[in-house]
């Protein structure tokens, strides 16, 4: 359905858009238009393409929080990540491939590269769990100690190093969000605070409740639908390669970020993809699960 609807209303190649900015060292802000009259019309069978313009509206999206309309819907950040922290990750991320790790199922709508998906969400359930994959569920039984133990490791490199840069980056674009990411975190501890007094690494304090890793890139054209509506994404990427630029044909354009930058994005309502890469690129895409936030909020009603 996404791309049926992106290749009527922005047709051609997403990977050829061009470039935002040649220069990889400014800050760049992308907001939406509002919706015209024609765009909050439904338009086709079920409405698809209205509906997916109409999630873009600030008018729209800021019914589920009372904190406000984040001022953009893209930005790029440079030099965020230091270079000793993405040396850390970047070891800590190899110490876990060398266990081999057991992926969830392939996720061929947006990569023929797997992710890892580590920390906590809801999905389809009433309250919040640890992701299988966090606790390598379908692993070997004399392997899932020694995995466990890595991925808490890695959880705690991103909570040591990255997760602080990030906190003040949201604090600074999105600064009435901090009442929810308190609600959340307190409802996550309500429901995980024993088991995440044993693997503290795994409760990023309602900044995000997972992240997905990768070597790769998503060149497949989504949007993902688990995320939250009113908070961005927070995607970096680490190793030495050229490409992997972020590409929004709604915007009309691609994002190049070099690894140590920071992508702040609203993935639930852009649909996005990444251009191909040369080399080797880790990316970590760290979000709000939505039934998470939104079941919080229902608990203040």
């Amino acid at each position: 359905m996404v791309l049926e609807v992106m290749e009527k209303k922005f047709p051609g190649d997403p990977f050829t858009l061009p470039l935002f900015s040649e220069d990889d060292s400014k800050i760049i802000l992308i907001s939406s238009p509002l919706p015209t009259p024609e765009q909050q019309a439904p338009i086709g069978p079920g409405g698809a393409a209205g509906w997916l313009e109409r999630k873009i509206s600030p008018e729209q999206s800021a019914a589920l929080s009372d904190d406000g309309e984040p001022p953009f819907d893209l930005g790029r950040f440079p030099d965020v990540i230091s270079q000793y922290a993405q040396h850390k990750l970047i070891s800590a991320w190899e110490r876990l491939q060398a266990l081999e790790p057991v992926y969830g199922p392939p996720e061929t709508q947006r990569s023929r590269s797997p992710a890892l998906h580590f920390g906590v969400w809801e999905h389809f359930l009433n309250k919040p769990v640890i992701t299988g994959e966090t606790q390598q569920t379908k692993a070997r039984a004399a392997m899932r100690e020694d995995l466990l133990d890595a991925i808490h490791n890695l959880c705690g490199v991103i909570k040591q190093y990255v997760l602080p840069k990030l906190q003040a980056l949201m604090d600074w674009c999105f600064p009435g969000q901090q009442r929810v990411q308190e609600l959340m975190h307190q409802r996550i501890l309500r429901h995980l605070g024993i088991q995440l007094k044993k693997y503290p690494n795994f409760d990023f304090l309602g900044l995000f409740t997972t992240f997905a890793c990768k070597e790769g890139v998503s060149e497949e054209l989504h949007i993902d639908w688990n995320d939250n509506l009113d908070r961005p994404a927070l995607v970096f990427s680490l190793g030495d390669y050229e490409g992997g630029d972020f590409c929004v044909p709604q915007f009309g354009g691609r994002m190049r970020f070099k690894p140590g930058s920071v992508l702040a994005v609203r993935a639930h309502m852009l649909a996005h993809c990444s251009t191909p890469t040369a080399g080797r690129r880790i990316v970590f895409t760290c979000f709000i699960d939505s039934m998470v936030y939104e079941h919080t909020l229902q608990e203040l009603n």
